[in-house]
């Protein structure tokens, strides 16, 4: 049974989207028209994502497709000396791959694990749970429950792009 639908968001797609998949971590649309090719994963943890929507909108023309890089707008902001200095326009923007995504993850254990060198989820999943353990002093069970769960969450594309 359908439970939502929207307009696709593919560039000249006149369809629409049905929910396939609601769960946990993401939502996930398929075209009606193009089921093969319009498939879409969205996170669904609003308050990670809400900085980015906001900064994102700053930076890009929606008029484009979202995969191409030269809609990204560059800000130029000028400093003391009058030279132009070209500004990341996603600086502030909380990380997607935030660890405290990760149940069991507080402010002071991500702090612990950024002096281990991990600063993302994409970090953490990458890492052997022995080594971070012997590091951290956090125990390996713990720790390979963080891993389990950052490995499901970078395993989440925003968008499927060819």
């Amino acid at each position: 049974m359908v439970t939502q639908t929207l307009p696709c968001v593919e560039k000249n797609c006149k369809s629409k989207m049905v929910l396939i998949e609601d769960n946990d971590n993401f939502l996930s649309y398929r075209c009606l028209e193009k089921p093969e090719e319009h498939n879409f994963r969205y996170s669904i943890n609003p308050k990670k994502w809400e900085k980015l929507i906001v900064k994102t909108q700053m930076v890009l023309n929606y008029t484009q497709d979202p995969c191409q890089e030269s809609i990204i707008k560059t800000p130029k902001a000028a400093n003391d000396s009058g030279k132009k200095l070209v500004e990341d326009p996603f600086q502030g923007i909380t990380s997607v791959s935030d660890l405290t995504e990760i149940k069991g993850i507080g402010s002071k254990r991500a702090e612990e694990l950024e002096l281990a060198g991990i600063r993302t989820v994409a970090d953490l999943a990458k890492r052997s749970p022995k080594h971070l353990a012997e590091k951290t002093g956090i125990p390996i069970t713990q720790i390979s429950n963080w891993i389990i769960e950052a490995n499901k969450l970078t395993k989440v594309p925003i968008k499927l792009c060819s």
